[in-house]
């Protein structure tokens, strides 16, 4: 019995060390690397928030930029209790739900900057199409400007 556990455990090991050494399985990158990027020649200025409109992007929003704030940095349930009406709008928002103009999304998360990763682009998309204004585009994701209403300036 105790050769059997020996055995088990060493393959067990050996199966582990394998898999942590194989870059196709376990590669390191450095999240967010273009977007950190742009926003130091952006100059958004230290502290800045910037609402994340899926709570499970802070993790690595703040770890490739954590000069800056976030709008969601814990699962929104636990915000419920405290602001259940604009956690619910904001969730709905996410999910195609309901339409909010850029004045209405900056009212309902109270910053001007919205970020949205490549997860969320039929998000992104239909921002785009409603006429946010994008300021950054790459391969990390599109952060939107809610100042910048393309559709009103788009108006005679």
């Amino acid at each position: 019995m105790v050769l059997i556990l020996a055995l088990l455990a060493f393959a067990g090991t050996y199966c582990l060390i394998y898999f942590l050494q194989d870059e196709r399985i376990f590669h390191k990158v450095k999240p967010l690397e273009d977007l950190t990027e742009w926003t130091q020649k952006a100059d958004i200025p230290m502290g800045t928030v910037i609402g994340n409109v899926n709570w499970s992007d802070f993790p690595v929003l703040l770890y490739s930029a954590p000069q800056f704030r976030y709008l969601l940095g814990i699962e929104p349930m636990f915000g419920y209790a405290a602001f259940r009406e604009r956690l619910t709008r904001l969730e709905r928002f996410r999910m195609g739900k309901i339409r909010l103009t850029p004045k209405e999304l900056k009212e309902l998360v109270g910053t001007s900057l919205i970020y949205v990763s490549p997860r969320n682009w039929e998000l992104a998309r239909d921002m785009a199409n409603a006429g946010y204004g994008i300021i950054y585009q790459g391969t990390d994701g599109w952060v939107f400007n809610l100042d910048l209403d393309m559709e009103e300036e788009s108006k005679p």
